[in-house]
Parts: structure tokens; C-alpha cells; sequence
């Protein structure tokens, strides 16, 4: 994901306007509905105020849900998935469950899997009947279905592209956006970057990012785009030990996938394929034009928000330290981590095709979370 000169002046503009909005005393919440209506045809400042309102939500609910991923993963998703199941039959759930796990971990299989057509055919075949529609069944495809979620590397795999990237700004300084300490205004930044990300989408402006992702999808690619920079930093300073970062980037990328798959009971889940591979296929590139938008918006913050100016000369110190700390981190995934993502995805696939099936699990299949153990 690259963006032309001209883009990138583009977003520098619009980002210096808007953080000296904030820098003179209007909320956030004020300057993001207003980019909202100026930004998209046909909205009124009504709607940008509720789309705000989505977004600072939805900042709060990612901390929430990180932090309780790193005390109780199995929690977490549990919750997730009881959540999910609210309004849905015996035989939706099931269908849900299969696809969903289906989806992740054909994602996690990469090419192995078949290319993305095939990928789509095969779970679009998958399907659970009424009549084999049973609560052991059902249990089979949910507990399959959380492992593939904990099984999660989509972050981990993209680091190796996310490291090029930061190498090819124009400068350091460019880098350290994604490093900013801005205490008590980070909560603020996150959330106006996270509308410009969204606005973005919404007109086309990101290429092969769809336009029809959520506020909550959008905003939950910034907050784990910062955090993946924080901890490819401390990697590289050596206040992190490269097999924790793994750890955390796992968890997080857990995190992102629930708010990527989330597909209301509204949805007839045979039609749910697309709501949700083609989103999680697209997180690679949505983290990467996630990780540009931050890094321009970074560069302005110092001349429009207090007390930044000389937090970001910090940033500037170590902003090299992040491509180096992904390296590293990227190394060790694929090296020790990510071969067995893909096995335990392999083993999450297969069974769920004879689940779908009405095969029994062949002897020996192993379902366990690689990257949580």
C-alpha cells in the first residue's frame, strides 16, 4: 500500500488543520463530525456526530478488549462468541461457527489454502443441515471456531511489510507517528485519525481495502497499528524479549479478527462468506495505509498539539527502532511461530470439512492455539 506525493500532501493538509482544531480548543469529537460532512457527499453534522460517536467508542472498546485479551484470552472469546450466538437458530450457529473457522483459517493457511476464489467455493459448499444441526455439533464447530480466532498470526504476518514500508518514508521523522507519547490526547488522536482512515475508505482512496468496512474495522487497524509499533520498538531497545512481543502481536491480531468477523443475526449466514474472508484478506493492506495515514498525521502533531514538540523528538530517536524491532520480530514468527499457525490451521480446516460433511475428525488432528501457547 503506496501513496502518491500528492496524496500524502493531501493528507498532510488535511491532518494539520484538523489537529490544530483540537490544539485550539475544540473536541474531538466536534473536529471529527465536521471532517465526517466534509469529506463524504451528502451527510449532515447529525450523522458525522453519531459516526463520531461510533468511533470514540470504538477506541474504547479495542483498549478494553486488548487488555482483557492479555488476562483472559479464553474469556474474551468466549464472550465473543456468546454474543454472537444471540438471535441465531441451532442450525445458524452452526453455520456461523463453520464458516467463520473455515474463513480464519484458510487466511492463516495463505496460498495453501487455494487461491481466493477457490477458498470462497469450498466454504460456500460447506454447510450444516437441520437435521445435523445437533448441540454436540454445534459444540464441535464452536470450540473449532475459537481456535482458530487464538490461533490468529494476521499481524504477525504482516510485519515483514510493515517494516519495508516504514524504511521507505522520506524520513525519520515521517516514522515517528506511530510512535508519539501523547499521554492524556492519544486517546483523541486515535479516534480523528481513525475518521480520516474511515473517510478515506468510504470514497475508494485506499486501494484493495473495501469500501464497505465498518467505523469499528477502521478504528480497531489504528489502535493495533499504533500498538504494533510500540512493541516492535521496545523489541529493538531490548525492554521486550522477541517471543513476549510474538505473544502480544498473537492476542492482538485475536482482537482484530472478533471485530473483523463480527456479522449481525441480521445476516443470512450462507451469504456471511464475504463479510467475512474478504475482510480478513484485507487487514494486511488496511494495517499498511493505516500505518502511512498515522505517520503523516505523526509528522503535523508536534506544530498542533501541547506538549508534543518535544515528545516527538523522542520519537524521532528511536522511530528507526520500529522497522528493525519488526524485523525481528517478523524473523522469529517465521522461523518459530507462524509454521505452527499454519499447521494448526491446516488441522482447523480439515476438520471442518468434515464436520461439514458428516465425516468424523480423522485420528490424530491436532486443534490447539499456536501462537497462545
Amino acid at each position: 500500500m503506496t501513496f502518491t506525493k500528492e496524496q500524502t500532501g493531501a493528507i498532510q493538509a488535511k491532518a494539520g488543520e484538523l489537529m490544530r482544531s483540537v490544539a485550539q480548543g475544540r473536541s474531538a469529537r466536534d473536529v471529527m463530525a465536521q471532517l465526517y460532512v466534509s469529506s463524504l457527499e451528502e451527510k449532515t453534522i447529525q450523522q458525522g456526530e453519531l459516526m463520531a460517536d461510533k468511533i470514540l467508542q470504538s477506541v474504547k472498546d479495542f483498549d478494553a478488549d486488548y487488555q482483557a485479551a492479555q488476562e483472559d484470552l479464553d474469556g474474551l472469546v468466549e464472550t465473543f462468541q456468546n454474543k454472537m450466538d444471540e438471535g441465531r437458530t441451532c442450525v445458524e450457529r452452526c453455520n456461523y461457527w463453520l464458516k467463520l473457522g473455515a474463513a480464519i483459517s484458510a487466511a492463516a493457511m495463505g496460498q495453501e489454502a487455494g487461491s481466493r476464489e477457490e477458498i470462497i467455493r469450498t466454504i460456500e459448499g460447506m454447510s450444516v443441515s437441520e437435521e445435523e444441526a445437533t448441540p454436540q455439533r454445534e459444540a464441535e464447530l464452536r470450540e473449532s471456531a475459537a481456535q482458530a480466532i487464538k490461533n490468529s498470526g494476521i499481524l504477525l504476518g504482516t510485519l515483514a511489510d510493515q517494516a519495508k514500508a516504514l524504511e521507505e518514508l522520506d524520513s525519520a521523522e515521517q516514522a515517528a507517528g506511530l510512535l508519539l507519547d501523547l499521554g492524556g490526547q492519544e486517546f483523541e488522536y486515535r479516534a480523528v485519525v481513525a475518521m480520516a482512515a474511515y473517510t478515506m475508505v468510504k470514497n475508494g482512496e485506499l486501494e484493495g481495502v473495501p469500501v464497505d468496512m465498518t467505523a469499528a474495522q477502521v478504528t480497531a487497524a489504528v489502535c493495533a497499528e499504533m500498538e504494533a509499533a510500540r512493541i516492535a520498538q521496545a523489541v529493538e531497545k531490548g525492554s521486550m524479549a522477541v517471543d513476549v512481543a510474538a505473544l502480544l502481536l498473537g492476542l492482538l491480531g485475536s482482537v482484530v479478527l472478533m471485530i473483523y468477523v463480527a456479522i449481525p443475526a441480521a445476516v443470512i449466514v450462507s451469504q456471511a462468506i464475504l463479510s467475512m474472508f474478504i475482510p480478513i484478506m484485507a487487514i494486511p493492506l488496511c494495517l499498511l495505509a493505516v500505518a502511512v495515514i498515522m505517520n503523516v498525521y505523526g509528522k503535523v502533531a508536534d506544530l498542533c498539539m501541547e506538549g508534543s514538540k518535544e515528545m516527538i523528538k523522542d520519537a524521532i530517536a528511536g522511530a528507526r527502532a520500529v522497522a528493525k524491532g519488526m524485523k525481528a520480530v517478523g524473523a522469529f514468527a517465521v522461523d518459530r511461530v507462524l509454521p505452527k499457525v499454519i499447521e494448526t490451521a491446516k488441522g482447523i480446516w480439515e476438520k471442518l470439512k468434515n464436520l461439514a460433511s458428516g465425516v468424523k475428525e480423522p485420528a490424530g488432528v491436532k486443534n490447539r492455539a499456536a501462537v497462545t501457547q
